[in-house]
């Protein structure tokens, strides 16, 4: 059995896909053994089944048996020999094929879990070469680079996706294994403080219902309402207590200066104004600012970026190089809407661009192992409507679908009694609740009150 370049003698041109160059990378032998072996017995059929997709086989009368077969078995049905044949009693060439493979899986007999590896590594190069071939073509076509980089990701990521998880049997967990997992740590005993899946926000009542930062985190406010105050709140506690990764934080909204006074002021408890006019009230003022840099120079745990072009192929080139070169394990992007502004050829909503954008985002940084934090920008048309002060996820046009790509959902607003409120919309890992907020500008903090 060997690598098929070509068709076959006795293949017909309507045997193979219209891209007859990827028969570089197809093996009809390996297909028909594939497909003899569930047609000889029904728990061979199911190994198959859980792990083979129609589009990996390259042959088009070969996917199109294997399609029946699959259907024919979620209704029950058998998938022997004279069973399938008889659903193409009116197909003369899937007959005669049928009756080439019958007994494929004894004249080249090879084990199961071989099959699919091979059946899929084909599978794989034909989709990689059909990305270079886009690739290409897009280059091509003038189109900028950091699209042609953010084509690669995406459908690379997809295809480690399709390939590894089907053979990967640590993704596959049987009870006795998943129980046992968390029987383990139920032996531990009591859960310590802090002791949390994700990194700690810094702010107790908060993390209390997330458990710590979760995958994807989405903080959305109008302009004005603390949403990069509460970001940066949480990036600053994580960066200044020994987490084990370092954090980036990708600034589209202000300068470095700017943002690094901000940082100061947060870490240190001393004012913006005194960081800004070089003059501290006091001499603790003094020495809380200069522990607070000196423990920010030592941990280096904190990247700051803003000067890359705005641009989502960009975006996820810089987290794919950081969190590979830099152990990167927190990611923010303050905020979505600057990618989105530069995406005007989508000639999309703001909110449904938003969404696309977080989609891409999530498949990058899930691969990656990584969490995210992305600020995004509510349209203040609909909060002075008065749907943002309302408080309900949904209520503001585009994020009630926002919050369903998310883990965790945080909406950020004023009451008309004027309370700003910090509402946990969204929480895969608990309760939604709200929290009554209060913003200490002057040194950049944002400390919940209590739950209401």
């Amino acid at each position: 059995m060997g690598l098929c370049p070509f068709p076959q003698t006795g293949d017909t041109m309507s045997e193979v896909p219209d891209n007859i160059f990827s028969a570089t990378f197809a093996d009809r032998d390996v297909e028909r053994v594939i497909l003899s072996a569930m047609m000889r017995d029904k728990s061979e059929s199911s190994f198959f089944l859980d792990r083979v997709s129609v589009d990996d086989f390259y042959y088009r009368t070969h996917r199109e048996i294997y399609s029946e077969m699959r259907d024919t078995f979620k209704l029950g049905g058998d998938l022997d020999y004279i069973t399938i044949k008889s659903n193409f009693s009116n197909q003369q060439r899937h007959q005669e094929i049928l009756e080439e493979i019958q007994d494929y899986a004894y004249e080249q007999p090879i084990p199961n879990e071989q099959a699919c590896k091979l059946l899929k590594e084909f599978s794989s190069k034909r989709l990689i070469s059909s990305l270079c071939a886009k690739a290409q073509n897009s280059l091509n076509d003038n189109s900028d680079s950091s699209e042609v980089i953010s084509l690669l990701q995406q459908e690379s990521t997809d295809i480690l996706r399709s390939r590894d998880f089907l053979f990967n049997e640590s993704c596959i967990s049987e009870a006795d294994e998943w129980v046992g997992e968390i029987q383990d740590e139920m032996d531990l005993g009591e859960r310590k403080v802090n002791d949390y899946d994700g990194p700690a926000t810094g702010m107790s009542l908060l993390d209390l219902k997330m458990h710590g930062l979760q995958d994807i985190n989405v903080i959305s406010a109008p302009t004005g309402h603390g949403k990069s105050m509460l970001a940066l709140n949480w990036v600053v506690h994580i960066a200044s207590n020994g987490y084990d990764g370092r954090v980036l934080y990708i600034n589209y909204e202000m300068n470095r200066k700017q943002l690094a006074r901000r940082i100061l002021a947060m870490a240190s408890g001393v004012t913006y104004d005194e960081i800004y006019n070089r003059k501290f009230r006091s001499r603790e003022n003094a020495q809380a600012y200069n522990d607070a840099r000196l423990g920010l120079l030592e941990r280096k745990n904190l990247i700051i970026t803003g000067n890359e072009p705005k641009t989502l192929g960009t975006t996820m080139a810089l987290i794919q190089e950081h969190a590979t070169c830099n152990n990167v394990r927190v990611v923010v992007i303050d905020h979505l809407g600057e990618i989105a502004s530069e995406r005007d050829e989508y000639n999309m909503e703001h909110w449904i661009k938003l969404q696309k954008y977080v989609k891409e985002l999530k498949n990058v940084t899930t691969r990656l192992g990584i969490h995210l934090i992305v600020v995004a920008q509510q349209n203040r048309e609909g909060y002075n409507n008065g749907l943002g002060s309302a408080g309900g996820l949904g209520r503001v046009a585009g994020t009630l679908e926002l919050s369903r790509i998310c883990d965790c959902f945080i909406n950020m607003y004023t009451t008309r009694e004027g309370e700003s409120i910090v509402s946990l919309e969204k929480n895969r890992n608990g309760e939604s609740c709200k929290f009554k907020s209060n913003f200490d500008g002057a040194r950049q903090r944002i400390t919940l009150e209590g739950i209401i």
